[in-house]
């Protein structure tokens, strides 16, 4: 459920969740002040986020630029604090599910460590956190190699980074946040700098990781048609501060089949999310 927007649209879905589960998580009237510093006087990012997302969705937020889209995921991760509201992962703090290891992150650039191989990168925070990542575990070396083929690198296992496409750079990064089996994913814009036919190849190879390790993915994009593409709600928020002004249930078949961009359903979902932008804009 979300409160406090003012358009709730449905489009019929064909698709189902993962039947194992990843983390609910639940905004109560979220807010973000960023303090004066020097001339530059303070900033209202967030306002009253309210938003309870269900265990094993996608999410997806979208935008006008600086509406806050950042922020927020930075927010849920426990990765930044709210000045107000309170954010809860199952019921605890972000910050406690943080220190939890609940959380996968995956940025706009991959940040992969140079001298290390695709395996190690991929393999790198299962060795720096001790403790479980999940409730459900940490990858194991033979997981972490089924990994690396679910998303097509086993032949690469042993390459450095600077040998790798973009597109396969962030193949790695998504593989490495997988392998943590992170009970809820956040992905800042991640496909952003690809081009088109790789952003399509990483949509679908999302979908998969998602369907097979049943974890609550929030996704933060300006592309609108990757977001009805991926979504099974489109989260819209006002130009900043960011406030919820549209929450927009899609659910279209994922991994995408082809034809689906010309469906009457991705269409009429496509025109919904167009017009409730333009209108936050």
């Amino acid at each position: 459920m979300t409160r406090g927007c003012d358009k709730t649209v449905a489009v019929p879905s064909t698709t189902n969740t993962p039947a194992s589960l990843g983390a609910t998580v639940r905004c109560v009237g979220v807010g973000r002040t960023y303090p004066a510093a020097g001339r530059t006087p303070a900033v209202l990012a967030l306002d009253g986020i309210d938003l309870d997302l269900l265990p094993g969705t996608i999410t997806v937020l979208i935008g006008p630029s600086g509406c806050g889209k950042s922020t927020l995921l930075r927010l849920i991760a426990g990765i930044d604090s709210s000045t107000d509201g309170t954010v809860f992962i199952d019921g605890e703090s972000a910050d406690a599910a943080r220190r939890a290891k609940r959380f996968g992150f995956v940025p706009q650039a991959p940040a992969l460590l140079s001298w290390r191989s695709v395996r190690d990168n991929v393999r790198l925070l299962t060795e720096v956190n001790n403790a479980s990542a999940s409730s459900r575990g940490r990858a194991t070396p033979a997981e972490i190699d089924e990994l690396l083929d679910a998303v097509g690198l086993r032949p690469f296992a042993d390459a450095r980074p600077k040998t790798l496409s973009g597109g396969m750079a962030q193949r790695v990064a998504l593989a490495r946040a997988f392998a943590v089996r992170a009970d809820v994913l956040l992905l800042d814009e991640p496909f952003a700098a690809l081009d088109e036919l790789t952003r399509a190849e990483m949509r679908n190879l999302l979908c998969r990781l998602w369907r097979n390790n049943a974890t609550t993915v929030v996704f933060s994009t300006h592309d609108l048609n990757e977001a009805v593409l991926l979504a099974d709600r489109v989260i819209v928020l006002s130009g900043r501060p960011g406030r919820i002004v549209a929450d927009i249930a899609v659910g279209l078949e994922r991994p995408s089949p082809d034809g689906l961009e010309e469906s009457p359903g991705f269409l009429t979902a496509l025109a919904t999310v167009r017009a409730a932008l333009r209108a936050a804009s």
